[in-house]
């Protein structure tokens, strides 16, 4: 699979979550607040994953020609998997559950 492809989907991936959350999001400047920490983290997560993941990427093309430099290894063309069912954010958003505290709430 081509880096570029695998770059732009963590792109992809990142500007959905950020269209979920901000289409979420009503309330006051303190909502405000929490969605641009929130959006400001998934953007850090998405930088730092498509650096390891190009890293890796590196790496393993290394590691593939110093083994193809070997006259008994073999390099083998790997099939990609597909997943068992589709994933879906909304199923695993839970918008009853609080997870920060809501007005009320007693934390300990």
């Amino acid at each position: 699979m081509p880096l570029s492809e695998v770059i732009y989907a963590f792109s992809l991936v990142r500007a959905t979550l950020i269209r979920f959350l901000r289409g979420s999001v009503v309330g006051d400047t303190a909502d405000l607040h929490v969605e641009y920490e929130l959006a400001l983290s998934i953007s850090e997560f998405n930088e730092k994953s498509i650096y390891y993941v190009s890293r890796g990427y590196e790496d393993a093309r290394k590691a593939g020609v110093q083994s193809s430099k070997r006259p008994e290894a073999t390099v083998k063309e790997s099939v990609p998997r597909q997943p068992k069912e589709a994933w879906d954010p909304a199923e695993e958003w839970n918008a009853h559950i609080s997870r920060g505290g809501d007005i009320g709430e007693m934390g300990g």
